[in-house]
């Protein structure tokens, strides 16, 4: 019992310091129901009931769209409804659980590498404050579940590679059967990449590893294993005129579209500037190569814990060039949590040995001084954001409470089963059965590729929600200006609501469009009749009839 005590702290502090969160919301907005910090997670809500109720993988239960980037997540998501019907509080459920195995496995591993009690509770608490796993937990979405798989794919790997052949397995059940590290990756593999497409770059790096090993047999077969759940979607997707990658990846991969030479030296300088604004995990890419180049003339390079420091380099390397990094940490969360578990496992004997100089007479101050220096030149980028994004939680999920979910709840009572028009598309279709024209395009195919190729406009909008009859629009009236010009003549803003402290919403303020005279009119009655039921921190505003 002694030996689980960092992991039994850990667990207790994640678990209390989540309910107290949700506890705190609920309390605060005078709710009984959950509700997340983006309207992301309500994509694969409403993609997962759609697949249990009506047997279509969409975000509308209308047609097929390719809204996920997670198609794993949506999968768990309706097996659980499936068991257990439709319910708001399973995200939670699902994603806390995954956080809480991520702590297992982490804590099993550094077990496994014998690291000892004092320096596991720090590596299990570094892990939750800063990644930070509640934050992951209050999104509702499948990153808790990424960070799981990749620390028992990476196990399996180092286990392969280092040549030990005898990698426990499962990771988190110490002491029970142990097989050969190769069906842990082959188990691993698939998961790494359904679960996010990011997992790509984590199977490129340990092909690369296996290459350089020469070990050719497991190469072919992890590439295969890797890139069979992206290539099974892809011929999905093609089947139904979709593009080969989800619309969420697509939208945000921001890849060089007219292939000048200014334009592609931008591109590949875009990891540098990522780095230059997110120190955390700059310091941390720098510490897990500093730890290996110092490591290196003991330990060599194939050692478990040089194995560790260099695909957690690589792949955040990898992630920070082609695939997103955000403000509110879920996107490299994983990155957080396998860096602090490297370095965890390798930082030991260097500070230790640096520690020793405590002891060493006239140097003793100089030493003790180095030490704290260290410390805080590695906590100092770390702890502003795991903080920020702590305390910012509730915020956020009062932003979205505010905003998109009563959208939805407006949209449910007033427009259900008719085509709307709108930027965020999550909320409004969990909750109302809808029609969409997505402005955005991760739910309307045409709309994306038109914006890819510069031919998306306003007319073009509107034709589309001529095709769906559409009455009404919610969306961002100033985004959609920026981005296609003036709002067609027949589209006249209603209204708008605006909420305050915004931190999770696009914008501030939503509004409400009647699309033609008759709908213009509806609308405005039934923005008048829904207004007593809003939050009151909203602000509504309604414009001057026409």
């Amino acid at each position: 019992m002694r030996e689980q005590r960092p992991l039994i702290l850990a667990l207790i502090l994640l678990w209390a310091i989540t309910f107290a969160v949700v506890a705190f919301f609920l309390n605060a907005n005078e709710t009984d129901q959950v509700v997340y910090s983006l309207d992301d997670p309500y994509i694969h809500m409403a993609m997962a009931r759609n697949l249990v109720e009506h047997g279509v993988w969409g975000v509308t239960r209308y047609e097929f769209s390719s809204s996920s980037s997670s198609p794993l997540w949506v999968l768990l998501l309706a097996t659980g409804y499936l068991v257990i019907g439709v319910r708001d509080f399973l995200p939670l459920l699902l994603v806390l659980a995954a956080a809480s195995l991520a702590l297992i496995v982490a804590d099993r591993i550094c077990r496994e590498q014998g690291i000892g009690q004092r320096q596991r509770t720090v590596v299990l608490l570094a892990v939750l404050f800063f990644t930070p796993l509640v934050p992951l937990v209050m999104t509702g979405m499948e990153h808790g579940l990424q960070i799981v798989v990749d620390l028992a794919f990476i196990h399996g790997a180092v286990c392969l590679l280092s040549q030990d052949r005898r990698a426990a397995w499962p990771p988190w059940r110490p002491g029970r059967g142990r097989r050969d590290p190769v069906l842990q990756l082959w188990l691993c593999a698939p998961l790494v990449t359904a679960v996010r497409y990011e997992g790509a770059f984590l199977i490129a790096v340990v092909c690369g590893l296996l290459l350089l090993r020469r070990q050719w047999r497991p190469l072919v077969a992890l590439a295969l294993l890797g890139l069979l759940p992206i290539a099974l979607y892809a011929v999905i997707a093609l089947t139904q005129g979709w593009p080969p990658l989800p619309n969420s990846i697509l939208a945000k991969a921001g890849l060089p579209s007219d292939g000048s030479a200014a334009e592609i030296f931008a591109y590949l300088r875009h990891g540098l500037v990522v780095l230059r604004f997110h120190p955390d995990l700059l310091v941390m890419i720098t510490a897990a190569l500093a730890l290996f180049i110092h490591r290196h003339g003991r330990r060599g390079a194939w050692a478990a814990g040089q194995l560790w420091l260099l695909i957690f380099a690589a792949t955040a390397l990898l992630h920070v060039q082609f695939a997103q990094v955000g403000a509110d940490l879920r996107y490299e969360g994983y990155l957080l949590a396998l860096g602090v578990v490297a370095i965890g496992l390798t930082a030991g004997g260097p500070l230790s040995r640096l520690a020793s100089g405590l002891r060493a007479g006239a140097e003793r101050r100089l030493t003790s001084g180095a030490l704290v220096l260290l410390v805080v030149c590695l906590l100092a980028p770390l702890l502003p954001r795991a903080t920020s994004a702590v305390s910012d939680t509730p915020r956020a999920m009062r932003n979205i409470f505010q905003q998109q979910y009563q959208m939805g709840l407006f949209l449910r009572d007033y427009y259900q089963g008719q085509a709307v028009v709108a930027n965020d598309i999550g909320a409004i279709n969990y909750l109302a059965d809808i029609r969409l024209v997505d402005v955005v395009g991760l739910a309307s195919e045409e709309v994306l590729r038109r914006r890819y190729d510069g031919s998306c406009d306003a007319a073009l909008i509107d034709s589309l929600a001529r095709q769906q009859e559409a009455v009404v629009a919610v969306m961002y009236a100033d985004w959609f200006v920026q981005q296609y010009g003036p709002l067609p003549a027949h589209w006249w803003p209603v209204a708008s609501w605006t909420i305050p402290d915004n931190i999770a919403c696009a914008r501030a303020k939503v509004d409400f469009v009647g699309l033609g005279a008759a709908a213009t009119d509806t609308l405005r009655q039934n923005l008048e009749a829904f207004a007593p039921r809003l939050p009151a921190a909203v602000n509504v505003r309604l414009a001057a009839q026409r």
